[in-house]
């Protein structure tokens, strides 16, 4: 494998024309390279999304900025104004990324058992395991020290990097990327109690994922028990994640990391949650809601809610809460005078 060329510098001009919006300034300037608004400087275009990077920006270093609309007001700058910054931002960060070339060969040092099925211009790279009735997409890449169960397919155009297991009876969709340290249909958490002991539960249902999912590492997936886990079409998972045994995971819903979600969770569409959010199982969770990090989820939420804390409650009513709870110490310093009055007052009453 090898990296592509690096792209020619491209006029301001040129990116207004892929990007839209509206262009302020010099058309000509030309742009090299992309940085963060504290290091941009000749050549370099960065991003306007915040009211730190607008006073930043006062300062004029970059060659060109991408500007959110909401803070253009008094840039006298190179740039393009767009509604969605960090949208219009990954036009520019598209243009000059250097992606990885493959082969669109099966090493000799892989294992590709009898009976494994690879679609056309598939590369699978040193000590991939690929085991029998196994199936991969066309153009799909395999990195090395993959290993690929029996009977589970993946499918086109996907990028499975190094170290990620998937285990029998997982099927995956076109165009998936899954990070390294994943791990695939999992054995579900599934025991009963017998006067022997626990005794483990056979989870035979599997996983399936949809099309255009992303997974990010060390993120772990369990398999169903009857029927599968289900991630959905889109749905995007960070890092250190689980997803416990026949959960499902609604279309275009995108979870932060460190997230645990217990068995037979059902997550709605285009929902949202934040970083260590705990999921207690076996409830519903509506389309479009909202979860903040931290949160404890030990019930349904509806459709559209925003929600906080321990447990999860309405996020306006939470915040409430912990405004309160900063004036505990007064409230309790006063309570203590108060008591210590009405102490006095009523021993004065007995002497009377």
């Amino acid at each position: 494998m090898k990296l592509s060329q690096k792209k020619p510098p491209i006029t301001l001009g040129e990116f207004h024309r892929m990007i839209g919006g509206e262009l302020i300034g010099d058309p000509e300037v030309l742009i090299s390279h992309t940085a963060p608004i504290e290091t941009a400087g000749e050549g370099a275009m960065t991003l306007v999304a915040g009211r730190s990077a607008k006073e930043k920006a006062k300062d004029n270093l970059a060659a060109a900025y991408i500007i959110e609309r909401k803070f253009a007001d008094d840039l006298e700058v190179n740039g393009i104004i767009v509604d969605d910054g960090r949208e219009a931002f990954a036009v520019v960060l598209g243009y000059f990324q250097r992606k990885v070339i493959h082969t669109g060969t099966v090493s000799s040092k892989a294992v590709v058992e009898l009976g494994a099925k690879i679609g056309n211009n598939v590369t699978i790279y040193d000590f991939a395991y690929i085991a029998a009735d196994a199936e991969i997409g066309d153009g799909t890449v395999i990195f090395p020290h993959v290993f690929v169960g029996p009977g589970s397919k993946v499918g086109r155009d996907c990028v499975i990097y190094p170290q990620v297991v998937i285990r029998e009876n997982v099927t995956i969709g076109d165009r998936a990327i899954i990070h390294s340290g994943v791990i695939i249909g999992v054995d579900g958490f599934g025991f009963t109690l017998t006067e022997e002991g626990w005794k483990k539960v056979p989870q035979i249902g599997g996983v399936v994922i949809g099309n255009d999912v992303e997974l990010f590492s060390n993120t772990s997936i369990a398999s169903g028990a009857a029927g599968p886990t289900v991630i959905a079409d889109g749905v995007k998972v960070g890092d250190m994640t689980h997803v416990g045994h026949n959960s499902v995971i609604g279309r275009d819903s995108i979870m932060a990391g460190q997230i645990g979600i217990s068995g037979s969770t059902v997550i709605g569409k285009r929902v949202m949650v934040g970083g260590q959010v705990m999921f207690a199982g076996h409830q519903t969770i509506g389309d479009g809601a909202g979860i903040m990090s931290k949160a404890l989820v030990d019930g349904d939420i509806e459709p559209g809610a925003i929600v906080s804390g321990i447990p999860a409650r309405d996020n306006k009513k939470e915040l409430r809460i912990k405004a309160s709870m900063q004036d505990l110490p007064e409230l309790r310093k006063q309570v203590k005078e108060l008591a210590k009055k009405l102490d006095e007052v009523l021993a004065k009453q007995k002497e009377n």
